[in-house]
């Protein structure tokens, strides 16, 4: 008898445009307090800033997936200056490219190369908003109205050997939904510990939109490649519990390292606050 009228209660709701609406509106709120309770009320880049000054060990060669006009890498230069890092820079569109060459134009340290990073070599379509060069995506056209470049794609791990790299220390993926097919052309370099460290974002409208998923990224990592994976949240990692999260459209940074070297990081663990270390 309960079901039954709560199926009739749930037919007429959902026949109301105005229910539906407020439903909507209501689980865009969910979310967004979802969000708040896994990373915190600080941006991400002032997340990852944070974690990088403090990060243990040198961070010398460092490759920058999705470099976009250079933001990223120029707070890692200037936070990490006594390392004197190396940077390989890899940035699909012409104008960002053009602008990255330009902002680091005469310094030795950095190398823009114009090309995406995935799972497959070749070339590919990539959004650009008509309003703004800086936001672009494989996954779907940013709103506002986008146009289209095709772009050179190649695999990390093909990339390494060809430009004679040995091992990167970090490793930054920021592809705007794409991160999982640049971890998935990474899997023998990370497997093999040629990565020390990496860092990738999670985009949930993004990363549904190419059909990938956290439970896809933690089970390469994790189980296929030996590594451990947090997320990167207000001044701590914390594990990410896919068992009460699952797949969510919460904006998020998750960071990793081999098994072995995860005792490295357990001052950042369990809420620890580094602020004055």
């Amino acid at each position: 008898m309960v079901r039954r009228l709560l199926g009739r209660l749930h037919a007429r709701l959902g026949a109301s445009p105005k229910v539906l609406r407020a439903l909507g509106k209501l689980s865009n709120q969910c979310e967004m307090l979802r969000g708040r309770q896994l990373a915190g009320h600080s941006t991400d880049f002032d997340r990852e800033q944070w974690f990088l000054e403090r990060f243990p060990g040198p961070i010398s060669t460092v490759v920058d997936v999705g470099a976009n006009v250079g933001d990223w890498t120029a707070m890692v230069a200037e936070i990490r200056k006594a390392d004197d890092p190396t940077f390989l820079l890899y940035e699909p569109v012409s104008a960002n490219v053009t602008a990255l060459e330009k902002r680091f134009q005469g310094n030795p340290r950095v190398r823009v190369i114009a090309s995406a990073l995935g799972d497959v070599s070749g070339e590919a379509s990539i959004h650009i908003s008509s309003w703004n060069d800086k936001l672009c995506s494989f996954a779907a056209p940013p709103e506002g109205g986008a146009h289209s470049e095709v772009v050179r794609v190649a695999r990390l791990d093909e990339e390494l050997d060809a430009r004679g790299i040995r091992s990167i220390d970090y490793l930054k993926i920021d592809a705007e939904g794409y991160d999982l097919h640049v971890l998935c052309g990474a899997e023998e370099a990370i497997r093999s510990r040629r990565v020390k460290a990496l860092q990738f974002e999670y985009l949930g409208g993004a990363w549904k939109k190419v059909r990938s998923t956290i439970a896809e990224a933690l089970n390469l990592l994790e189980r296929r490649c030996g590594w451990r994976c947090w997320l990167l949240a207000d001044r701590q990692l914390s594990v990410y519990d896919y068992a009460m999260h699952g797949e969510t459209v919460v904006s998020m940074c998750f960071v990793a390292v081999p098994s072995e070297e995860a005792e490295r990081l357990r001052p950042f663990r369990a809420g620890t606050d580094l602020e004055s270390t």
